[in-house]
């Protein structure tokens, strides 16, 4: 039910606790409470009240609960986040780990096992889009105006809608040497393919390899497929 007093100023709410009360799938007994007059969130518990001591029914008090969305809707995020990480081989594996129950965790752990800036990366579309929520929040309970949330959608675009900047990455090519007789299949790791060629060109003209063009070698883009493909 909208609040139907005073608008507050947007700037001075913190988004994050309102934006976490929304994304809290766990627990029952607890919530979260926006004081209309002020903005401000107040914990509450079946047991202990607003005070810690006192128990009392949501509907005695004079705020506004705040009830977490749907998990779909944070799933969503982690599909979003999925299409714009630029290696192909990185998120075809965090949509595979998206798939079935459990999807929540697997994506983090996948996040874990690749590059920091990744998991950097998440983090910051995953808050930006629940300080989205946030703001949608407070305007669907009358508490800020439509002038305000449409400002701060102006000065906080959906990470989704702009795809980030290329992250530096790594190409892997195996380099087999002449006078390897052992038969192991050295790798070399390159910012491009281009790169590749012109080390690969060096490497031919001073006898380190034979001629190899860049184009008949597979490319992992990562150590880690290179290895498994040995």
């Amino acid at each position: 039910m909208p609040y139907c007093g005073a608008v507050l100023e947007l700037s001075a709410i913190d988004l994050e606790p309102i934006a976490s009360a929304l994304a809290d799938q766990e627990d029952y007994e607890t919530a979260t409470l926006v004081d209309p007059a002020n903005g401000e969130t107040i914990f509450w518990s079946t047991d202990g009240g607003i005070d810690g001591k006192t128990p009392v029914d949501l509907d005695e008090l004079d705020l506004i609960a705040i009830h977490p969305l749907p998990s779909r809707v944070w799933y969503e995020d982690m599909v979003d986040f999925a299409e714009l990480v630029p290696k192909k081989a990185v998120a075809r594996r965090l949509f595979i780990a998206l798939e079935g129950k459990g999807a929540f965790r697997r994506f983090k752990d996948e996040l874990h096992r690749n590059d920091p800036r990744l998991i950097e990366d998440w983090y910051a579309f995953r808050d930006a889009r629940a300080n989205r929520r946030a703001v949608e929040w407070l305007l669907d309970k009358e508490l800020i105006t439509e002038e305000a949330a449409a400002r701060y959608f102006d000065d906080h675009p959906d990470p989704a809608s702009e795809p980030p900047e290329p992250q530096r990455s790594l190409i892997y090519v195996p380099v087999r040497l002449p006078d390897d007789r052992d038969g192991i299949v050295r790798g070399g790791a390159f910012e491009s393919e281009s790169e590749a060629q012109k080390v690969l060109d060096i490497w031919r003209s001073d006898g380190r390899t034979e001629h190899m063009a860049i184009e008949s070698l597979p490319v992992y883009e990562t150590a880690d497929e290179w290895q498994a493909d040995r």
